[in-house]
């Protein structure tokens, strides 16, 4: 499913650990793997069949200093970056990605004119790259803000404010969502 589980890391004293995050659309460009394909699983790295990635693994290991390890990583992250030819698409889904984190209350006839696509294309291009529909990403979008606001809410806001806020056709679209997702209610 769409939705990502938490990960527990536990390290002794004597680990560093650095974590690289991607834009959705991202694991596609620099694993040439769609986002969908790593959901809920953890992996590794030579499980993804990418040579150089374990090659990278064991430089990272050996590096003498945290800022060795992290320019190595920089480093084939931008060998993967320039060796991408389909730039055409990867701005359109950008451009689309940014306006969910910018607009959680926009659609997906919005997302295609962003793109500069059809909605078919828009949405076969979309779930390529990204590995979720878009109609699924702006769904977590929308619910990881409206979870947000409801953590930091006060006993003013009410949860339809918030609710009709990011965009939810009504109260009722809302609280289904929200027990949909988490099990509760927006109030629990």
């Amino acid at each position: 499913g769409l939705y990502l589980k938490s990960i527990s890391v536990c390290v002794d004293d004597s680990t560093d650990s650095f974590f690289v995050v991607f834009k959705p659309y991202a694991m596609r460009l620099i694993l040439g793997i769609p986002t969908n394909e790593l959901f809920t699983r953890n992996l590794e790295l030579s499980e993804l069949g990418i040579t150089e990635l374990d090659d990278l693994k064991w430089r990272v290991l050996e590096a003498r200093t945290n800022e060795e390890a992290v320019a190595l990583v920089e480093e084939f992250l931008l060998r993967r970056l320039a060796a991408v030819n389909d730039f055409s698409n990867i701005r359109r889904i950008g451009a689309a990605c940014h306006t969910i984190e910018s607009c959680p209350d926009t659609n997906v006839g919005s997302l295609s004119d962003v793109a500069c696509l059809c909605q078919r294309q828009f949405r076969r291009i979309f779930t390529d790259y990204v590995g979720a529909s878009p109609k699924q990403i702006l769904r977590m979008r929308r619910f990881l803000l409206a979870a947000k606001e409801l953590q930091n809410t006060t006993e003013t806001t009410h949860v339809s404010e918030i609710s009709a806020r990011l965009g939810y056709t009504d109260h009722s679209h809302f609280y289904h969502e929200f027990h949909q997702i988490t099990g509760m209610s927006p109030t629990e």
